[in-house]
């Protein structure tokens, strides 16, 4: 009977130091206190949903256009992508994972992400300043929130995550 109980407890703990961290805003909310302090450009914004009508955008983003989910998004309970209609590079990927131990797959993807942009071969199509903006991509994790930020802004996108709850 005492083995129990401490299994019990052990588990309650595992469960409590897993959830430890995990903030109850949105992705929707720190694009938003981000959109506050950093100027956006015109932006196409696509935001979780339960169905799978983004997966072929999920995997033109993070697999190189395989018509399948990127496997990392099943561990996230939202996200939120934003990418420049223009024609420059600018992207801002959100994604808040279910716990914080899941980040680093979410990292990974990340990843995957910013070495397809940094490795382009139509690079020089590019300003400049759209090339240094590309290889200063930075990936932030804070708490459950994963962010890739090719932005001019990293690191006052660094320092609004920091703020969140």
């Amino acid at each position: 009977m005492a083995k129990k109980g401490i299994c019990l407890l052990l588990a309650c703990l595992l469960f409590l130091v897993g959830c430890h961290g995990k903030s109850e805003q949105s992705a929707y909310d720190v694009f938003w206190r981000i959109k506050s302090k950093v100027e956006i450009p015109d932006c196409e914004v696509y935001r979780y949903v339960t169905d799978d009508s983004q997966n072929r955008l999920l995997s033109r983003l993070y697999l190189r256009g395989d018509d399948i989910i990127p496997p990392a998004v099943a561990f996230c309970d939202d996200y939120l992508i934003c990418l420049y209609s223009g024609n420059d590079i600018w992207e801002l990927h959100i994604f808040r994972t279910v716990s914080i131990y899941d980040n680093k797959r979410i990292h990974e993807m990340l990843v995957m992400r910013r070495d397809m942009l940094q490795k382009s071969e139509v690079f020089s199509y590019y300003s400049e300043e759209t090339q240094k903006r590309v290889l200063s991509a930075e990936i932030i994790s804070y708490r459950n929130f994963v962010i890739l930020a090719v932005t001019d802004h990293n690191s006052m996108i660094r320092a609004e995550l920091g703020k969140t709850k």
